[in-house]
């Protein structure tokens, strides 16, 4: 990573921003005096501070600035009050990125974003959205399925199928949610070990459960199929 010249914006540092937005970081236009900037913010519940922390770091590498401060807030659901930890960073290169994945002022992912993402990127992205439905059968043998719950249109789906089989060699298939009337993509048992080989190292270390390669015991005691989100 290191390696990377640090005063120029290239690729990879650009892929792993694109990873963090496609995720659940998002980006608003803001106007400060005749200038225009992108407003970056991306939140996390409290069990995964270390994530944020993570990305934070990435986020100051990238923009070669220092790291952004980690804030802390609770809000209050059904469930009483849920802390929570958030980064906001204003940059004006997160304008350009935001003309590209806002086209319509709507997050789009397009073949051309998706070309960007580098293994860590994509990563990035599954750990921010990703999950993994495990299942131990009747036969007493393992079945697991990988999923990235970022809501698509069909035409995005398809891009990310054919993107996914072009690119890296995996085969993804779209699901249909009647609920949002969309599309989110899933992997095979056997594809899902090619995601795992493919952004594994890059998974840290408090989120590895969500990989095929690192079995949670829990989850293997039952015969029904357990979403790990």
């Amino acid at each position: 990573l290191y390696a990377v010249r640090k005063e120029v914006m290239n690729k990879y540092k650009k892929s792993l921003l694109i990873g963090m937005i496609l995720g659940d970081g998002s980006i608003k236009k803001q106007i400060r005096g005749n200038k225009i900037y992108g407003h970056f913010s991306m939140t996390h519940q409290a069990k995964q501070k270390d994530y944020i922390e993570y990305k934070a770091d990435l986020l100051a590498w990238c923009l070669n600035q220092k790291k952004p401060t980690v804030s802390n807030y609770q809000s209050q659901t059904q469930f009483g009050f849920v802390d929570y930890y958030k980064v906001s960073k204003m940059h004006s290169y997160f304008r350009v990125l935001r003309k590209w994945i806002y086209p319509n002022d709507k997050k789009c992912i397009s073949r051309k974003i998706l070309n960007y993402l580098t293994p860590q990127a994509i990563a990035i992205w599954y750990m921010d959205d990703g999950g993994i439905n495990k299942l131990r059968q009747k036969s007493g043998r393992f079945s697991c399925e990988m999923r990235i719950s970022t809501y698509f249109s069909e035409e995005e789906a398809d891009d990310f199928i054919s993107y996914f089989n072009e690119k890296w060699n995996i085969q993804a298939k779209k699901r249909y949610s009647k609920k949002t009337n969309s599309f989110y993509m899933a992997f095979s048992t056997k594809e899902s070990q090619k995601l795992d080989d493919l952004i594994g190292e890059y998974i840290i270390s408090s989120l590895k459960y969500k990989l095929p390669s690192t079995w949670n015991p829990r989850a293997l005691d039952t015969q029904k199929s357990d979403d790990i989100v």
